[in-house]
């Protein structure tokens, strides 16, 4: 199906001249131009800003559109649309992404060995070059994502607490398991870096919790697949004696990265007194002063984006809300929402058209 400046295309129209397009009219995938300059870009595969999802996609066949020009910030659900959806629908070659670090990871360290492990699959289907520099296509530095991670696993460790493992767990629609068992092996693999050669006396006292619970949690850790949900192995019998180290370990990385939080290098002064001016001694006050932080990453890392041109920036929608509230989109850029209830116009505009 072929729609022009909102007119259906009927077959043998003249105007249809391009040998791509010319049986467009006649199938049933929804393409809807603006002009037949823009359809015939698109057939050319000289467009980046329209398509659609692909077969395998939440959404599948859904007519996608975005900005021409600038930067576009795409807002997902993590479990719904995302940017690796519309990677191969629009054709895109230039983008950063939430799961991928804009730190440059050192070579011969856990912590990059870790990062490859859990991210070769993803950054491969999207198309990155993983002999370039992994840090272009970054959403966010690592840091504070790990470090919100391990602020918010300790109620689970933590058996006063009494958060249930089953959270955790696959089935069920769940899903905080998985990005958390992905960042707690990240973790791990940074604390050993930081315990081979501690320097300040927080770092010290994470050596130490590293040198004591290495021979416990370092085969299992190691032993986590790639995209597993944490829950599954720590609501077995056999992991229970798990618990106690990894909240050691999680205490102890946390309070290591609220020093790096308030001293950190790439933000301003304003933002790290407004880190440091917030609560941290429970672990949800921890929590809320890193996602903070993770959000001025964002806020970094979008205004470099659009600085250098880059065309596309997936991330949780929270944190697109959040960039809108601070005003901290930059100019020449477009925020797009693509959360179920606001995607979901975009899904019956395209069933609109398709019964046109």
């Amino acid at each position: 199906m072929l729609f022009v400046n909102n007119v259906k295309i009927l077959p043998g129209n003249a105007n249809n001249t391009h040998p791509l397009t010319t049986n467009h009219p006649n199938d049933t995938v929804v393409r809807d131009y603006l002009d037949w300059q823009e359809a015939f870009d698109h057939a050319d595969g000289h467009t980046d800003h329209v398509g659609n999802l692909g077969p395998h996609a939440f959404w599948p066949g859904v007519w996608l559109r975005f900005s021409r020009n600038g930067l576009n910030i795409l807002g997902e659900d993590h479990t719904e649309v995302d940017l690796e959806q519309v990677i191969p629908a629009l054709g895109i070659t230039s983008f950063t992404y939430e799961q991928f670090s804009a730190d440059v990871l050192a070579p011969g360290s856990f912590l990059r060995a870790a990062y490859l492990v859990e991210n070769n699959a993803i950054l491969t289907r999207m198309g990155v070059n993983l002999a370039g520099n992994l840090q272009t296509v970054g959403g966010e530095s690592l840091y504070p994502k790990i470090a919100d991670t391990m602020a918010e696993l300790d109620p689970y460790f933590d058996h006063d607490a009494d958060f249930p493992m089953l959270n955790m767990c696959s089935g069920g629609g769940r899903y905080l398991g998985q990005p958390d068992q992905r960042y707690l092996k990240i973790g791990w693999a940074h604390a050993r870096d930081i315990a081979a050669a501690p320097v300040t006396a927080k770092e010290q006292a994470l050596a130490l919790v590293v040198n004591q619970t290495t021979a416990l949690l370092d085969p299992y850790i190691a032993g986590l697949p790639v995209d597993g949900y944490l829950g599954d192995t720590l609501v077995q019998a056999a992991h229970a004696d798990k618990y106690a180290p990894l909240l050691a370990l999680a205490r102890a990385y946390v309070d290591v990265m609220l020093d790096r939080a308030v001293n950190d290098p790439a933000l301003g002064n304003n933002e790290k007194a407004d880190l440091a001016a917030l609560p941290q001694d429970e672990w949800w006050e921890q929590k809320r002063l890193f996602a903070r932080w993770r959000n001025y990453h964002f806020a970094v890392v979008v205004a470099q984006a659009a600085g250098n041109g880059v065309r596309y920036a997936g991330m949780g929608d929270y944190h697109r809300r959040w960039l809108l509230k601070k005003n901290l989109i930059p100019p020449n850029t477009h925020a797009y929402d693509l959360s179920y209830l606001r995607f979901a116009v975009t899904v019956r505009n395209t069933r609109i058209l398709s019964h046109r």
